[in-house]
């Protein structure tokens, strides 16, 4: 039986700027720390346009900091446990696992240009493989496409960092719906049937229900060809609560003069109208709607039936091509032109109010919408609000923690997000933010999730997310 190698790490700065406790994830094993990425997180550590990238440097180096306080050069070329330091930091008692962190310690010699710190980690990375020679395999680790293909064009062992992914291809992400066999009412066992309103509610018995989750929707097309439309309330093994849902596409139905324009549409919006339900996740392509029934049902919900006091809108400012820089002005005015789509969908709702209502009426909204950046919301309590996070797929899971935990009494979190356009060379669809919280709330019965399929802004904007998107 051939004994496997001894495997050791060199983990890539983008690594510890994605995950500062990816340390943890290698406790098994030796990680050596190349001084260009010393160097990297120092300059990291104050970038201003990036303050979670600064965070996340910070923190990695108070790691090193914990490690290194106190010892000598001797120390160092012995390399610290890796294990002392996870056990500090998450109160375990020390494992264990043998693992332990080398810093380089002397310069490395040129295998390739050196112009750029990747080249210099690269060549650290080499001569250390030739030092530990053929009985240990040395890997670099990141998260950056052309590092990963340079290092292997150079006879370097490489992989891509896979911890802190949700999942292991985002095309499974829950979908927030499930279509029902045609026969569905014929295979199960009804407990219980009434009527409240104008909803039918059903405790039933059935073996789909092992699949199904709290305030998932459900589907199915009849044998008259109509399409009829429930959602999941309490699951306990075979045993499952639904109901049907509000048609708002029905004339008296509309929400701020909007009518969903197919079912994935109705289904999002009852998410967004009922108020039990204090988290929603909509993913989508461009053109499928999310923003403007996100704006219609809090216009709805704010200024006629009063659920709420304010709308707080936020996103990460992530421009699509090169930055332009600073706006100026107060942090609403700040905020504004990155929050075009929420105005332009604004000036889309009070199309419909005569002109000479048409202005007061935009003031009246903006006097309860409220732009603010994703920077200060640190520490901040929101009371019976509503808040819509807007392009939420390029916030990271810490992002997307700090953010929710704002929640305060009466306020309900909607995030939206496209997870095919993703803005930030940190991140990808499987280990986003909005990725997170979908796979993580979908077992809470105080959330729900849709995915919007169709593209309903125009012909050309379908054709574009359906034949460029990766």
């Amino acid at each position: 039986m051939t004994q496997q190698k001894k495997k050791v790490f060199v983990l890539d700065t983008c690594v510890y700027i994605h995950d500062p406790h990816a340390l943890f994830d290698f406790t098994d094993h030796d990680i050596y720390v190349p001084m260009a990425v010393l160097r990297e997180l120092d300059n990291q550590k104050s970038n201003y346009k990036k303050p979670e990238n600064a965070r996340n440097a910070r923190q990695i180096s108070r790691y090193f900091d914990e490690l290194l306080r106190g010892a000598t050069p001797k120390d160092v070329e012995k390399g610290f446990s890796l294990s002392l330091l996870s056990s500090h930091y998450k109160k375990d008692a020390p494992s264990e696992k043998t693992g332990r962190l080398f810093f380089e310690m002397s310069p490395a010699s040129s295998l390739i240009t050196s112009i750029y710190n990747d080249g210099v980690i690269l060549n650290y990375t080499s001569n250390l493989q030739k030092a530990l020679g053929e009985n240990i395999d040395v890997v670099f680790v990141t998260q950056d496409i052309n590092a990963r293909i340079t290092a292997l064009t150079c006879g370097i062992q490489t992989q891509e960092y896979q911890s802190g992914k949700a999942l292991d291809d985002v095309n499974l992400l829950y979908s927030g719906m499930i279509e029902l066999p045609p026969d569905f009412w014929n295979t199960v066992s009804v407990e219980n049937a009434e009527k409240k309103g104008e909803l039918s509610h059903w405790s039933l018995t059935t073996p789909l229900a092992k699949n199904w989750y709290p305030n998932q929707f459900l589907y199915l097309v009849n044998e008259n060809g109509e399409t009829e439309e429930y959602i999941v309330h309490n699951i306990d093994g075979d045993e499952a609560q639904i109901s049907t849902i509000v048609d708002y596409r029905k004339e008296k139905r509309s929400i701020w003069g909007i009518h969903p324009l197919n079912k994935e549409q109705n289904f999002f919006l009852n998410a967004l109208m009922e108020p039990q339900i204090h988290f929603v996740s909509g993913a989508g392509k461009a053109g499928s709607g999310k923003t403007l029934l996100s704006l219609a049902s809090a216009l709805q919900q704010t200024l006629e039936t009063k659920v709420y006091s304010e709308i707080l809108i936020t996103k990460e400012a992530m421009p699509i091509g090169e930055d332009i820089g600073f706006f100026p002005g107060t942090e609403e005015q700040k905020m504004a032109p990155w929050m075009m789509a929420f105005t332009d969908n604004l000036d889309f709702l009070t199309s419909v109010i005569d002109v000479a209502h048409r202005q007061t009426a935009t003031d009246l909204m903006k006097r309860f919408i409220k732009m603010r950046a994703i920077g200060p919301m640190q520490g901040r309590t929101f009371h019976n609000k509503m808040v819509i996070v807007d392009e939420s797929q390029n916030l990271t899971k810490k992002q997307m923690l700090d953010l929710v935990t704002r929640a305060g009494p009466g306020t309900k979190f909607v995030c939206l997000g496209n997870t095919k356009q993703i803005a930030t060379p940190y991140l990808t669809g499987e280990a986003s933010g909005l990725t997170h919280v979908v796979e993580a709330f979908k077992l809470w019965t105080g959330s729900a999730h849709v995915t919007l399929v169709a593209g309903e802004r125009s012909p050309l904007a379908e054709f574009a997310a359906n034949n460029l998107e990766s």
